[in-house]
């Protein structure tokens, strides 16, 4: 992959950063065809689309693959980042995945999921996540392809749980999970469970280095949904605030620099973008 070059980004040092499941992708079916023509004019006008999902390093580098995306990308909730090799001459990582590096901020799975496993053992709470799940069960709990489910288990840095108890119990949980140094983000489908990072914060990290790179100011776009993409929303110069698949908005600000979509996923991701470049 090539190195990043700022002299064909947009003359505005534009940057959109995204949540992919239930924004740009569809929370059904995770198509994002209704995106196209916008996601085409980033393409154009040199705006590199950064996806920031709780998905893994996996999933997000065939995502970028699929749509011929070569920019980087946020994984696991801020738990990592992904830049292709050379992309920024001195960004350096510890781990390879592909043509990518990937710089790390969380705890690792396995230390993660024997602390749940142990929190479950001790007071029989009722949860599973994808530790205790096949391919079969993922595909299941998700509607993903056998193959995007195998890179879903992939995890490196958080652990996606279905709660099955209270929501009292969920409050002593949540605590427990706090003496450890771990959190409890709330996505689309899942609860997840990780290191204190965050999308915010991981997104400050790549901007450190294209703004490096510019030589000049960035402006920010970013895209989501759910409450795990707020630390991204309040960060960005502009926010696309997109329903979910209830039609429910999360709610951070009503401002000339918030878009409300109209419509979930990828239709209201269309709408916001085009929203801003216009």
């Amino acid at each position: 992959m090539m190195q990043f070059n700022a002299k064909r980004a947009s003359p505005q040092c534009t940057i959109v950063f995204t949540d992919l499941d239930g924004s740009l992708l569809d929370h059904t079916d995770y198509s994002h065809a209704a995106a196209a023509p916008a996601l085409e004019r980033l393409r154009e006008q040199g705006i590199p689309l950064v996806p920031a999902s709780s998905k893994t390093a996996a999933e997000i580098i065939a995502f970028n693959e699929q749509i011929d995306n070569n920019h980087p990308f946020i994984f696991e909730n801020g738990g990592g980042i992904g830049v292709p090799r050379g992309y920024f001459p001195y960004f350096t990582a510890g781990r390879r995945e592909g043509d990518y590096r990937l710089h790390t901020n969380g705890r690792p799975y396995t230390e993660i999921v024997n602390c749940l496993r142990s929190l479950r053992d001790r007071h029989g709470w009722r949860f599973s996540g994808f530790a205790d799940w096949g391919t079969d069960q993922v595909m299941a709990h998700t509607g993903l392809t056998r193959v995007a489910a195998k890179a879903a288990r992939q995890r490196l840095l958080s652990e996606p749980v279905l709660w099955q108890d209270d929501s009292a119990t969920l409050l002593e949980f949540t605590r427990q999970l706090q003496e450890q140094n771990l959190h409890l983000e709330r996505g689309g489908r899942f609860l997840s469970v990780q290191s204190i990072v965050d999308k915010g914060k991981a997104m400050n990290q790549l901007l450190q280095h294209y703004t490096e790179q510019y030589g000049r100011p960035i402006v920010t776009v970013a895209c989501g949904d759910s409450p795990n993409d707020r630390s991204m929303l309040l960060q960005a110069d502009f926010a696309v605030i997109i329903p979910d698949h209830l039609g429910r908005h999360l709610q951070i600000a009503r401002n000339d620099r918030v878009h409300y979509a109209s419509a979930p996923g990828p239709a209201g991701w269309r709408e916001g973008i085009e929203h801003f470049l216009s």
